[in-house]
């Protein structure tokens, strides 16, 4: 599971529980921290063990639950995000499977976007998201773009060939930034934000 808004701190995981739920036991079940990028990163990890034979199919979900973490005092951050779930399941497959997967970080940006305690060396203390907006805005515009080119160049694929982009739903801006860097037509691009927001993992 992709979370960064777990109902329990440090243990249980969310899988666990979910796996519980599910009447599912003697599994591999953890959680992920990676925000927004949560289910790619997921998906990446599914694809490896999948591919490498330790697993013949994965449940990959990004749940997140942000309404849990948002100061609602503050309208630059707390209007655009919203709690949603999403899984899928990778199985492995002879014919059809995963072309590639992207992944990619830089910490340096890590004061752009965060969840703070306002007090770190307590555990105890309120979490809230804090994002400085116009600088996130510009890495996401340039960061998206670029990974979208670089792995359809790396796959020889050109963006005419894909039948259906889904795109981060940070914002409407970002999106339709993107599109047009890549000359995306919106009858090929799934855009959902204005209904749920942005949903993180």
């Amino acid at each position: 599971v992709a979370t960064l808004s777990p109902d329990y701190f440090t243990m249980p995981s969310t899988a666990c529980k979910i796996a519980s739920n599910l009447g599912l036991v003697n599994i591999s079940a953890f959680d992920i921290s990676a925000a927004c990028s949560g289910f790619i990163y997921l998906l990446e990890q599914a694809k490896a063990l999948v591919e490498s034979g330790l697993k013949k199919n994965v449940l990959i979900i990004g749940a997140e639950k942000t309404s849990s973490i948002m100061d609602y005092n503050d309208r630059s951050i707390c209007i655009l995000f919203g709690d949603g779930a999403g899984a899928g399941v990778v199985s492995f497959d002879n014919e059809n499977h995963i072309l590639d997967v992207h992944t990619a970080s830089n910490g340096n940006y890590g004061d752009l976007l965060m969840t703070q305690r306002s007090q770190k060396s307590s555990l105890c203390q309120t979490l809230s998201m804090q994002m400085k907006g116009n600088e996130v805005f510009k890495i996401a515009v340039n960061t998206l773009s670029n990974d979208v080119v670089e792995i359809l160049v790396k796959n020889n694929v050109l963006a005419q060939e894909i039948d259906l982009f889904i795109p981060h739903q940070a914002n409407l801006r970002i999106i339709k930034a993107v599109q047009e860097k890549l000359n995306l037509s919106d009858e090929k691009c799934v855009i959902t934000v204005q209904k749920y927001g942005n949903t993180s993992a």
